[in-house]
């Protein structure tokens, strides 16, 4: 298959093969029908779930996998979500379907032409491309279709919007019933035709007036980037864990995700084998064993020193930093480098070397230039110089002429004769996404990577113009909408970072923040110092996000921060938490772009964070005041209910359910082997926590949507507040761990209310009397208790016999572990 065929973005000497796509073949080819309808006319509703379904007759969703075959299960989804979101983006499904004969062969035939355009032989097989996508200029056509409507742009924009999101949701559900190149060939497609309407309607082509922000993940799927064969791909040619996941993390669209997958590692000389998802090793300089390299090897180059002294004596008696005069003659034999301290009239370059040194390099012509180079210019031997240097970094970026990065990695790849994507790795970023520009604007691959990369460039730049322009007021920074988007930014790049001393991390940010550096350099240690940093924070911001107790990873111990993270490393926090959570908990809102509403800010007070949440009450019934919390001993084991459990609203009757946000992010993220020892020493942690009492969820920012999973910090109520603190409104807890809340469906609530009616039954019924009676004297084992139990089981037997003979669709959901109740407060 030629580049032109490949669904996603791949260099052009790609690390590994680029996977074909097979075309299945079934029972289920498109019918040219409404896109929405398509499993309600193949009978197969069960498979979509009941809140996105366009029409409902009242068929359960069962997640009916094992139902139809694998091979009926592939046709099924590719049809829909590949040729027949196609025929949708054609057209082709606007025809009626009591059309003339002449209009239903026209259909047909559109139908044929769509599969030929989008199969092609591959020898022994068929395979899916779109090679014809950009020959026929069908894309074209298809915008021209959109444009050019019946039922006008604005109204068929939005249906295509409402196809994609369909399409995303159903495909998103699907990825573990798929095997990866069908599941792949429904998400590129979907990101393809979600890139050209995004282009379409932002370039003047249509006219949409505010077209909603269209961004679905549709690259964010854990077998991808996360634990699957892509990254073990990966790592046999030579990347690095945290480099895997930074892309994954960073990287929001498929095609530069599979674009830098691809990517040949050219310099094989790091070992990352002791790296971590959060942390490259690699590199790492330990001090004690640090050795200088050189630019070639057998070079017998002599070591050149600066004045450590002079360096250490422009930082304490001065208020400016040291620069350094490089004096060379002709041949280099001789090269010498004075320190100075910066004047303020003279230019001057400032060098960041984040791997090795750097070759310098002069002839005769050259006058003797200035450098600042961070080894050099910022010493590390004694604190309180370095405090010094590191508060006045902001001037020194500010003041230079140049800013230059090296990392010796870049040395291996080849500068010319490359495509503009590919150059992006290590080239100028701005000239070269200029240039992706130019080849992306006829095709929506590139077009994808471009966003990527302008959404990086946007940030970057919105961050350092706020904190290295002095032109740049410093009172807006700290503006409410300001202070978040630089927490959100800061957050966002320090997490693949690491320090060699953890104490420097506070005041790396006090200076990529502006604080005052040396109120914090004053106080030693990481936490004390990330008080500090928190401190100024929440004062120069007018409050806090108060999304960020719901994110709580590596917390400060001390007293009244117990919401705040010790750190930003992500190989600091050892959670499982991803970028996208800890990234999220310093924006007030869920929705970017909203106003903040300054009632809803946190802001410090000597018992923590004080935040105004909505929230409801959660407690746990028993049925019987005299019977213990786990009454069948000796028939079932204990619920471990690691993940969830379910309760009913007292005043609705509602039912829904509370998951473990922490195990349910770690399912995906931990390979299958370490889940069994997570969970022994995580056991049935939500049980507990309802047996301690007094627990509250406090839901997150917006208005509690019962359609929607809301997170929420379950919370226990604290005994420790003198009576005199007590206002009478606020409520003072302690947080117990971050879940997810949300309303199961009609089926299931139907199975628990009959679960729930039978509960009732056997918990008044006089033999659940004698089993709490005799188990209080009795061993589990005795024949009496024995006897006792299975007198309620019979009962239980009982029931259920009767409550299935009168309506056995309520006992059709899965089994019950237990059952609480919650009540708003």
């Amino acid at each position: 298959m030629d580049p032109g065929g490949r669904f996603l973005c791949a260099p052009a000497d790609p690390s590994g093969t680029i996977e074909q796509i097979p075309f299945v073949d079934g029972e289920h080819g498109w019918d040219g029908g409404q896109f929405m309808l398509f499993a309600n006319r193949k009978k197969l509703l069960d498979h979509v779930p009941i809140a996105i379904r366009e029409v409902d007759d009242g068929t359960p969703y069962l997640d009916a996998a094992a139902r139809i075959s694998l091979t009926e299960r592939h046709s099924f989804y590719q049809t829909w979500f590949f040729f027949g979101l196609l025929a949708e983006f054609s057209t082709i499904n606007d025809l009626d379907d009591h059309a003339a004969d002449s209009d239903v062969l026209k259909k047909r035939s559109s139908i044929q032409q769509l599969y030929d355009d989008f199969t092609e032989d591959d020898g022994a097989k068929k395979c899916l491309s779109i090679s014809k996508m950009f020959e026929r200029r069908i894309l074209y056509s298809m915008m021209c279709s959109l444009r050019d409507h019946a039922t006008g742009q604005v109204s068929r924009f939005a249906y295509l919007y409402k196809c994609l999101k369909f399409t995303y949701r159903m495909v998103n559900m699907a990825c573990s019933q798929l095997d990866k190149p069908n599941w792949m060939a429904n998400r590129a497609l979907g990101e393809f035709l979600t890139t050209a309407l995004v282009y379409a309607s932002g370039s003047g082509f249509l006219d949409i007036p505010n077209p909603p922000g269209i961004t679905f993940p549709w690259a964010q799927h854990p077998q991808y980037m996360g634990r699957g064969p892509v990254r073990k791909r990966m790592l046999d040619a030579g990347w690095c864990e945290s480099d895997i996941d930074r892309i994954g993390l960073t990287y929001q669209r498929l095609n530069t995700q599979h674009f830098l997958s691809h990517l040949k590692r050219h310099d094989r000389r790091w070992d990352h084998s002791s790296c971590s998802r959060e942390k490259c090793n690699a590199a790492h300089i330990v001090p004690q064993t640090y050795k200088l390299s050189h630019a070639q090897d057998g070079c017998g180059c002599s070591e050149i020193c600066v004045d450590l002294e002079t360096i250490q004596q422009v930082l304490r008696d001065t208020s400016t930093f040291p620069i350094l005069r490089v004096h060379a003659d002709g041949d280099l034999k001789n090269i010498t480098i004075g320190v100075e301290p910066y004047k303020g009239d003279e230019d001057y370059v400032a060098i960041l070397m984040l791997q090795e040194t750097v070759e310098a390099k002069t002839s005769e012509s050259c006058q003797p230039y200035l450098l600042w180079i961070d080894t050099l210019c910022c010493p590390a031997v004694e604190p309180q110089t370095k405090a010094i240097a590191l508060k006045r970094l902001r001037a020194v970026y500010t003041k230079a002429k140049h800013v230059l990065v090296l990392d010796s990695s870049i040395y291996s790849f080849p500068s010319q004769g490359v495509h503009p994507a590919e150059a992006l790795d290590f080239a100028s970023i701005v000239d070269e996404a200029t240039e992706l520009y130019k080849v992306s604007t006829p095709d929506p691959r590139y077009r994808a990577i471009f966003l990527d990369v302008s959404a990086e460039l946007f940030i970057l730049h919105g961050f350092f113009q706020k904190h290295l322009d002095e032109s740049y007021s410093n009172e807006p920074m700290w503006e409410p909408s300001s202070v978040f988007d630089q927490l959100w930014t800061l957050q966002r790049s320090l997490h693949f970072r690491s320090v060699s001393v953890e104490s420097d991390e506070p005041l790396c940010i006090a200076t990529l923040l502006s604080l005052d550096l040396g109120e914090i350099a004053t106080v030693q240690g990481l936490e004390a110092r990330m008080v500090q940093v928190w401190k100024q924070v929440a004062e120069k911001g007018k409050g806090f996000s108060p999304r960020i107790i719901f994110y709580v990873d590596n917390p400060i111990v001390k007293r009244g921060f117990g919401w705040a993270p010790k750190s930003l490393l992500g190989s600091e926090t050892y959670s499982a938490l991803n970028l996208g959570n800890l990234t999220g908990r310093f924006s007030p809102s869920r929705v970017t772009g909203e106003p903040i509403d300054p009632d809803y800010l946190g802001f410090l007070s000597s018992y923590g964070l004080r935040v105004r949440l909505p929230g409801q009450r959660i407690c746990l019934k028993l049925w019987r005041e005299d019977s213990p919390f786990w009454l069948w001993e000796g028939l079932l084991d204990t619920p471990r209910a690691q993940e969830s459990i379910v309760c009913r609203d007292e005043s609705t009757g509602r039912w829904f359910r509370v998951s473990d946000y922490l195990r349910s992010k770690t399912e995906p993220e931990f390979p299958d082997e370490e889940l069994p020892p997570f969970d022994d020493a995580h056991p049935h942690p939500l049980i507990e926590d309802l047996l301690e009492g007094k627990l509250y969820l406090i839901q997150d920012v917006e208005p509690w949507n019962p359609t929607a999973v809301t997170t929420c910090l379950m919370v226990r109520v604290r005994q420790d507040i003198p009576s005199d603190c007590d206002d009478g409104e606020s409520i003072y807890v302690y947080s117990r761990r971050t879940v997810l809340f949300h309303e199961v469906d009609r089926t299931y609530a139907r199975s628990l209310d009959a679960f729930r009616e039978i509960a009732v039954q056997v918990a008044k019924d006089e033999v659940t009397q004698r089993l709490i009676e005799i188990g209080k004297s009795e061993s589990i084992k005795s024949v009496i208790y024995q006897s006792a139990l299975a007198s309620v089981v019979q009962l239980m037997k009982d029931l259920f016999d009767k409550a299935f003979d009168t309506d056995p669709r309520r006992l059709g959901g899965n089994s019950v572990h237990v059952s609480v109740r919650c009540s708003p407060f």
